[in-house]
């Protein structure tokens, strides 16, 4: 959130144009209704991209209301129009709890694209305080992969809090395992 806050700053201030960029969103939570004021991409839009000069065909999103049998075809789209965009150019990432960017929990692979995935127990709990109750967090998301991820030219990692001291030792100083899958940007 600060982040968005010092952008829309200097978009404010400093007159920082945003016409020119596309955004695609790293992952949503599945299934998720589309106006939950908790999605990952009405939390960017009320915080960010609401606020700027950013064109609306130039926003991508994951949808979430798909059916399963959908999402399949949808995730290999998403990695179209990334293609068609000339790939991503700055990657922002925040780090969870067990490790993961985006929602590649423990397990996933370095050569993984866009797709559904099961969310550790652990990455639940932490959305816990966007959904009011465990039982409300959807069990699944879907995410970038990790090698759309490291496709990106630049790549910032973000990491707020004490709490994650030890998962950012891990994925800088540690061996690169799909244990913590933030250790591939290594």
């Amino acid at each position: 959130i600060e982040v968005f806050r010092e952008l829309v700053r200097i978009h404010n201030e400093e007159k920082l144009s945003f016409k020119n960029v596309i955004v695609f969103n790293l992952f949503e939570y599945y299934p998720l209704d589309i106006n939950f004021a908790q999605s990952c991409m009405n939390q960017i839009k009320t915080n960010l991209l609401d606020k700027i000069d950013i064109l609306p065909e130039n926003i991508h999103s994951i949808d979430p209301t798909l059916n399963q049998s959908e999402i399949a075809q949808h995730c290999a789209d998403y990695e179209r129009q990334i293609e068609e965009c000339g790939g991503i150019d700055y990657q922002v990432l925040g780090i969870g709890g067990v490790g993961n960017i985006g929602f590649n929990e423990p397990g996933s692979q370095a050569s993984s694209q866009t797709r559904l995935i099961l969310l550790d127990p652990n990455s639940r709990k932490e959305a816990v305080h966007f959904f009011g109750s465990i039982d409300k967090v959807p069990a699944g998301a879907i995410t970038m992969g990790i090698n759309t991820i490291l496709k990106a030219k630049r790549i910032a990692l973000l990491a707020f809090g004490e709490h994650k001291a030890s998962t950012i030792k891990n994925i800088i100083e540690g061996n690169i395992t799909d244990l913590y899958p933030a250790s591939f940007l290594q």
